[in-house]
Protein backbone atom coordinates (compact mmCIF):
# COMPACT_ATOMS: atom_id res chain seq x y z
CA UNK A 1 0.00 0.00 0.00
CA UNK A 2 1.51 3.13 -0.94
CA UNK A 3 1.01 6.52 0.17
CA UNK A 4 -1.82 8.72 -0.43
CA UNK A 5 -1.13 12.01 -2.81
CA UNK A 6 -2.25 15.45 -0.92
CA UNK A 7 -3.63 17.28 -3.59
CA UNK A 8 -1.95 20.71 -3.56
CA UNK A 9 -3.55 24.06 -3.32
CA UNK A 10 -1.42 26.30 -5.50
CA UNK A 11 -2.41 29.43 -3.97
CA UNK A 12 -3.08 28.57 -0.07
CA UNK A 13 0.58 27.39 -0.63
CA UNK A 14 1.90 30.57 -1.81
CA UNK A 15 -0.47 32.34 1.03
CA UNK A 16 1.54 30.18 3.74
CA UNK A 17 5.04 31.22 1.96
CA UNK A 18 4.30 34.66 1.81
CA UNK A 19 3.18 34.58 5.68
CA UNK A 20 7.07 34.23 5.97
CA UNK A 21 6.63 30.92 8.53
CA UNK A 22 8.93 29.43 6.75
CA UNK A 23 9.69 26.23 9.51
CA UNK A 24 6.09 24.90 8.98
CA UNK A 25 3.14 25.98 7.41
CA UNK A 26 -0.46 24.62 7.61
CA UNK A 27 -0.10 22.73 4.48
CA UNK A 28 2.77 21.03 5.79
CA UNK A 29 4.89 20.72 2.47
CA UNK A 30 8.18 21.62 1.82
CA UNK A 31 8.60 22.93 -1.42
CA UNK A 32 6.16 21.27 -3.61
CA UNK A 33 8.78 19.86 -6.84
CA UNK A 34 5.79 21.53 -9.49
CA UNK A 35 5.12 24.25 -7.60
CA UNK A 36 8.86 25.06 -7.64
CA UNK A 37 9.36 24.33 -11.28
CA UNK A 38 6.18 26.30 -12.32
CA UNK A 39 7.71 29.46 -10.44
CA UNK A 40 10.88 28.48 -12.21
CA UNK A 41 9.36 28.91 -15.58
CA UNK A 42 7.55 32.07 -13.94
CA UNK A 43 10.92 33.60 -13.71
CA UNK A 44 12.05 32.86 -15.97
CA UNK A 45 10.15 34.41 -18.65
CA UNK A 46 10.72 37.27 -16.54
CA UNK A 47 14.41 36.70 -16.55
CA UNK A 48 13.96 38.05 -12.82
CA UNK A 49 13.91 36.12 -9.61
CA UNK A 50 10.01 36.38 -8.55
CA UNK A 51 9.30 37.02 -4.90
CA UNK A 52 7.96 33.63 -4.38
CA UNK A 53 11.02 31.84 -5.82
CA UNK A 54 13.09 33.98 -4.01
CA UNK A 55 10.73 32.72 -0.54
CA UNK A 56 11.13 28.89 -1.67
CA UNK A 57 14.89 29.75 -1.96
CA UNK A 58 14.27 30.52 1.65
CA UNK A 59 12.70 27.51 2.71
CA UNK A 60 14.82 25.52 1.07
CA UNK A 61 17.92 26.82 2.74
CA UNK A 62 16.20 27.28 6.02
CA UNK A 63 15.02 23.79 6.74
CA UNK A 64 17.86 21.89 4.94
CA UNK A 65 20.44 23.82 7.34
CA UNK A 66 18.61 22.55 10.32
CA UNK A 67 20.40 19.06 9.26
CA UNK A 68 23.71 21.15 10.71
CA UNK A 69 24.52 22.13 14.30
CA UNK A 70 26.07 25.27 14.63
CA UNK A 71 27.52 27.11 17.49
CA UNK A 72 26.44 30.37 17.10
CA UNK A 73 22.57 31.18 15.60
CA UNK A 74 24.29 33.80 13.76
CA UNK A 75 26.95 31.47 11.75
CA UNK A 76 23.54 29.59 10.86
CA UNK A 77 22.44 33.04 9.45
CA UNK A 78 25.38 33.71 7.96
CA UNK A 79 25.68 30.00 6.31
CA UNK A 80 21.74 30.43 4.80
CA UNK A 81 22.99 34.09 3.30
CA UNK A 82 25.23 32.11 1.39
CA UNK A 83 23.07 29.57 -0.01
CA UNK A 84 20.85 32.01 -1.02
CA UNK A 85 23.40 33.79 -2.69
CA UNK A 86 24.21 30.53 -4.27
CA UNK A 87 20.86 30.19 -5.09
CA UNK A 88 20.15 33.85 -6.57
CA UNK A 89 23.28 33.19 -8.66
CA UNK A 90 22.42 29.80 -10.74
CA UNK A 91 18.79 29.66 -10.61
CA UNK A 92 19.20 30.43 -14.39
CA UNK A 93 21.38 26.92 -14.78
CA UNK A 94 19.20 24.66 -14.32
CA UNK A 95 17.80 22.84 -17.18
CA UNK A 96 14.52 21.07 -17.35
CA UNK A 97 14.85 19.38 -20.82
CA UNK A 98 18.21 17.43 -19.37
CA UNK A 99 15.82 14.89 -18.00
CA UNK A 100 12.79 13.44 -18.29
CA UNK A 101 11.72 13.96 -14.86
CA UNK A 102 12.30 17.66 -14.14
CA UNK A 103 13.09 17.68 -10.37
CA UNK A 104 14.27 21.78 -9.62
CA UNK A 105 13.62 20.62 -6.08
CA UNK A 106 17.03 18.30 -6.40
CA UNK A 107 18.92 20.82 -8.23
CA UNK A 108 18.39 24.71 -5.93
CA UNK A 109 18.88 21.66 -2.81
CA UNK A 110 22.25 20.86 -4.04
CA UNK A 111 23.22 24.47 -4.45
CA UNK A 112 21.67 25.19 -1.33
CA UNK A 113 24.10 22.46 0.19
CA UNK A 114 27.23 24.32 -1.72
CA UNK A 115 26.23 27.70 -0.41
CA UNK A 116 25.94 26.22 3.20
CA UNK A 117 29.65 25.18 2.68
CA UNK A 118 31.26 28.15 1.15
CA UNK A 119 29.45 29.89 4.29
CA UNK A 120 31.22 27.30 6.72
CA UNK A 121 34.37 27.60 5.23
CA UNK A 122 34.08 30.92 5.08
CA UNK A 123 33.70 31.33 8.78
CA UNK A 124 36.98 29.69 9.12
CA UNK A 125 36.51 27.32 11.69
CA UNK A 126 39.28 24.51 12.12
CA UNK A 127 38.15 20.83 12.48
CA UNK A 128 41.15 19.04 14.40
CA UNK A 129 40.64 17.15 17.38
CA UNK A 130 41.85 18.75 20.44
CA UNK A 131 44.00 15.95 20.83
CA UNK A 132 46.32 16.55 18.02
CA UNK A 133 46.80 20.59 19.17
CA UNK A 134 49.24 21.64 20.83
CA UNK A 135 50.59 24.56 22.22
CA UNK A 136 53.22 26.74 20.64
CA UNK A 137 52.75 30.14 22.62
CA UNK A 138 49.64 31.80 23.94
CA UNK A 139 47.81 32.52 20.61
CA UNK A 140 49.52 30.21 18.27
CA UNK A 141 48.66 26.28 18.02
CA UNK A 142 50.43 23.52 15.87
CA UNK A 143 49.48 20.10 14.74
Amino acid sequence: MGRKKKVIDVEEYKRDLRKGNVESSPTNYYVPNAILLEEWKVAKAQDAVTEDLALMFLRIASKFSNKFKYKYPQDKEDCIEFALLDCLKYWRSFNPEKSANPNPFAYFTELCKNGLAKGWNELGYVDCPIGMRMSISDNLYSI
